[in-house]
């Protein structure tokens, strides 16, 4: 529902309690497709007001996009990356809490990837993330960023 309609009901996704629900299933290792599908409604929550995505936050939603940027599953990894940068987007203290997980380095391993297989949405995708990264003020800390322009 989250993800296919045009206009979800994000508001009503979080007051029943759904998004911890949707995080838990990101750990569904096994099931990539069941990962993907709680991603993209994670990405469309995230996608809302900023209360809406503190909620995504506080789920405890963002570690495990940083770790499923691993995935063996490519589609999973794109919603990751997209869910990421919508968060990163929101504000400073989001983009600072993605870059303290160690976000970079899986952004730019995806980076190398996608660029190997000329998979041109990925590499968008990847882009697009990186400078939500690089965005809003105070700006973040150039150390954490120095890796994107070596």
């Amino acid at each position: 529902l989250v993800s296919i309609e045009v206009n979800p009901p994000i508001q009503e996704i979080i007051d029943v309690g759904l998004v911890p629900l949707l995080v838990e299933l990101l750990k569904a290792d096994d099931l990539p497709k069941l990962q993907f599908e709680a991603a993209w409604a994670l990405t469309n929550v995230a996608s809302g007001t900023s209360k809406q995505t503190f909620a995504v936050i506080k789920s405890g939603a963002v570690p495990q996009f940083v770790r499923l940027l691993a995935s063996k599953d490519t589609h999973v990894q794109d919603q990751c990356v997209w869910a990421l940068g919508n968060i990163a987007g929101e504000s400073p203290q989001c983009r600072d809490l993605i870059l303290s997980l160690n976000t970079v380095p899986a952004l730019l391993t995806l980076l190398e990837k996608a660029k190997n297989n000329n998979a041109v949405s990925t590499l968008r995708n990847v882009t697009w993330t990186i400078s939500n990264l690089c965005r809003g003020k105070p700006p973040p800390i150039f150390s954490s960023l120095a890796p994107t322009i070596a």
